[in-house]
């Protein structure tokens, strides 16, 4: 038995036969009567080939709501496609389908050199942002520490400096049998010698010997042109009054005459940087110091300048102020110091530039008082702040026996 070949029709014009196909029944499908036997009669080979497509036309006899839904039996008409006996099958043409009508497909695909490159730029430039924003934060961190420190340095030495030039010419009324003698530079009537002025100055000496009584000498070689300030006063350690402690912080005992002598200086401890520097000793000890001790109190310090307010009438008010000069400053009449600092900071992070100060103003004649280092240049890239206050002195001197 041959098998059965369907070809579709794609576009050959063929005649159509209808076949009435009866109610379905439950016996096997056959081309004739129900039989035992096989599905046809003879070959498939002696009538027509089917070469078509096969159609479905259900019967309708209204609308498909109103049909009857009970068993029924079904009646349709299947319709072949069949070509006349005469007309030769066509050749098909191949089946071609689109790659539109394909079903879409996820293909993985790598990245091609312009997006890899233009990713490379763009990670660079957003790495450079967050470089940049973090050098800036440092440097604000920097800037924020510099000038903690620059402000830290002016108020330790000012501190330490008042509280030497408060105290100078002091005298203790306690705990002594005898007379102290008083602070005066000249021979006025009365005065007691070995106690000489509460203060003395140099004026930018560029080298002293704090140990000398007249600061003359090059043991100690100074920075930027500083002045040297010199405070005299006795100490006290009674009961009857808090203990009198000299530059270093150490307590001086009654009757001893202390010499506090403020200088700036390279500090060697500190990589050279400059520094406030006192020099403290008791002169009239037994047997007499002479070295006395000397310590950095103020980091960063470059230099140290000196005005004296001096009373010319008596009346106690400052007529003038100007540097400490042999024959012209006479140190008991003296009223008040007015200090200036020029501090830098430890860190030479901006670039390098002039700094000018004019640490007594601009109207200070420099030239006129001999005073050059007043105006204060520097070149670096260190962080620079000036600072000045003027300190009155409490005791003033008497020029006579208590």
């Amino acid at each position: 038995m041959k098998s059965l070949r369907m070809r579709r029709q794609i576009c050959t014009p063929m005649r159509s036969r209808r076949i009435s196909v009866g109610p379905l029944s439950d016996g096997p499908l056959s081309g004739g009567p129900l039989s035992d036997g096989p599905l046809s009669d003879g070959p498939l080979s002696d009538g027509p080939r089917f070469d078509g497509h096969l159609s479905y036309r259900p019967r309708s006899d209204g609308p498909l709501s109103d049909r009857p839904q009970a068993a029924e039996p079904l009646s349709d008409v299947l319709r072949l496609n069949l070509p006349s006996a005469d007309v030769p099958p066509p050749d098909l043409p191949r089946l071609h389908i689109s790659r539109r009508n394909r079903a879409p497909q996820s293909v993985p695909r790598g990245l091609g050199l312009t997006e890899l490159m233009i990713g490379i730029t763009l990670g660079m430039l957003i790495l450079l942002a967050i470089v940049r924003l973090y050098m800036a934060s440092l440097d604000a961190r920097q800037a924020e520490s510099d000038v903690a420190q620059l402000n830290d340095s002016a108020r330790a030495a000012f501190d330490v400096v008042g509280a030497a030039v408060r105290k100078a010419g002091y005298r203790s009324p306690f705990g002594t049998t005898a007379p102290l003698p008083v602070f005066c530079g000249g021979a006025a009537a009365g005065a007691m010698p070995g106690a000489g002025a509460a203060l003395l100055g140099k004026n930018a000496p560029g080298t002293i010997d704090p140990a000398n009584p007249t600061l003359g000498g090059s043991t100690l070689t100074l920075a930027s042109g500083s002045d040297v300030l010199r405070v005299r006063y006795f100490g006290s350690t009674t009961a009857d009054e808090a203990a009198v402690r000299d530059c270093l912080g150490n307590a001086v005992a009654t009757g001893a005459l202390v010499e506090d002598t403020f200088y700036v200086a390279n500090d060697p401890a500190n990589g050279n940087q400059p520094a406030l520097f006192c020099h403290s000793m008791v002169v009239n000890a037994t047997p007499p110091l002479t070295a006395g001790t000397a310590a950095p109190l103020a980091a960063g310090v470059e230099t140290l300048q000196l005005l004296y307010g001096e009373d010319t009438d008596g009346d106690g008010v400052v007529n003038r102020y100007l540097p400490w000069a042999s024959g012209t400053t006479i140190a008991d009449n003296l009223l008040s110091v007015r200090v200036a600092l020029v501090v830098r900071a430890s860190s030479q992070g901006n670039a390098a530039k002039t700094s000018n100060f004019a640490l007594f103003g601009p109207d200070y004649a420099t030239s006129s008082n001999a005073d050059v280092a007043a105006d204060f240049h520097a070149t670096s890239g260190h962080l620079r702040k000036m600072f000045d206050a003027e300190i009155a002195l409490r005791n003033p001197a008497g020029c006579g026996a208590l």
